[in-house]
């Protein structure tokens, strides 16, 4: 049992101790002014009363603390995970653009998400093979490629990361576009 455990038990232990001992007294009726009234009540209700307000700021006090640790953690990790992508960590680069991507815990950035996801592909990394060529099938203006999309879906299908939901989105290509994909798809093959 942990120490601080130990001590609120012993504490509540006292506390009960001392009001079973004194309960002749916690149940003599004073009278209590507030400025602006008075009422009459136990002295045991009052000081219950009393105790409770108290309990009840520490615990809103603890959960705010927490809380506000909680969203410090939260920030730091994020900031520790776009450090890791930026020290050309395959891995840590293909979370934090999915996360950029989709604006997962981050501001929602897509060009850069792209970029770190081509940085990863073009490090081999058969999963941002796979996410790229998801990014740049879906039509999203300046960002749809779906040319290159291809390139790094057979690159990705290579390495074993194939995805037939991806075989379905690349079927309305044209043959010469679908051409010029896996003759990228080859040159690339043969470079690593």
């Amino acid at each position: 049992m942990r120490f601080r455990t130990l001590l609120v038990i012993v504490m509540a232990g006292i506390a009960c101790a001392f009001f079973i001992i004194n309960w002749q007294i916690f149940a003599t009726s004073a009278k209590f002014s507030l400025i602006f009234t008075s009422f009459e009540t136990p002295v045991g209700v009052a000081m219950f009363g009393v105790f409770a307000i108290l309990i009840l700021t520490l615990l809103v006090y603890a959960g705010i603390r927490r809380s506000s640790l909680l969203l410090e953690y939260r920030r730091l990790a994020k900031e520790l995970q776009s450090q890791r992508a930026l020290a050309d960590n395959a891995e840590a680069e293909v979370e934090y653009a999915i996360a950029l991507y989709n604006g997962t815990g981050t501001l929602k950035n897509q060009p850069a998400a792209v970029a770190l996801l081509r940085k990863a592909a073009k490090q081999n990394n058969p999963l941002a093979q796979n996410r790229l060529a998801w990014v740049l099938s879906t039509p999203q203006g300046p960002l749809e490629d779906r040319i290159e999309g291809l390139k790094w879906h057979i690159v990705a299908k290579t390495a074993g990361k194939g995805d037939p939901m991806l075989d379905d989105a690349f079927t309305n290509l044209s043959a010469a576009d679908r051409a010029k994909a896996e003759a990228g798809a080859r040159r690339w093959l043969g470079t690593k």
